[in-house]
This record gives structure tokens, sequence and C-alpha cells, in this order.
């Protein structure tokens, strides 16, 4: 599979109603029961990325030229610690 290359249709008009709405969230919930570290969920992601080379790559070019890149890219973690026991 080419990971350099340009974006199909279908890629192109999520790209475009990305960038009209600013933003694109996928959530994921679930419950983990037991102690999980900052390291060890990073350390997951690393091998997400290794397995999936497209968790590599961003969206460069205007409208009308629009193309993955592979770069050396870290998917960001943000840790919330809970503050009571009805958090999820």
């Amino acid at each position: 599979m080419l990971y350099d290359r340009k974006l199909s249709s279908y890629e192109q008009a999520l790209e475009i109603l990305n960038r009209r709405a600013t933003t694109y969230n996928i959530v994921t919930i679930c419950r983990i029961n037991g102690l999980l570290s900052e390291e060890v969920i990073r350390q997951a992601l690393e091998l997400l990325q290794a397995r999936h080379p497209r968790l590599n790559c961003c969206i460069i070019g205007k409208l009308n030229n629009l193309r993955f890149k592979t770069g050396d890219i870290e998917i960001p973690l943000r840790v919330v610690k809970k503050l009571d026991s009805q958090q999820w």
C-alpha cells in the first residue's frame, strides 16, 4: 500500500468536512480494572503505529490537491485524572 499518495474522493470529502467543522473526533470509552500507567499507554500507541502505518501520516495540501504524507508523528496522549467515583 502506498502511504504517500493523493487522497481518494471519499477521503477528500471527509477532510473537507473536517476543515470546515474545525474538529473531527472519534471517542472510545472503556472501563479498565486495575492500574494503568501513562508509560504503558504510550507503548501501546507506539505498537499501534508500528502495526498501522497510516497512523504515522498527516494530510497536507490545499483542497484541490490533498495528499497523505508519512512522517514521524507521535499520537497525542492526554491523561485525565479521576476526581471522584462518579467520573468516567
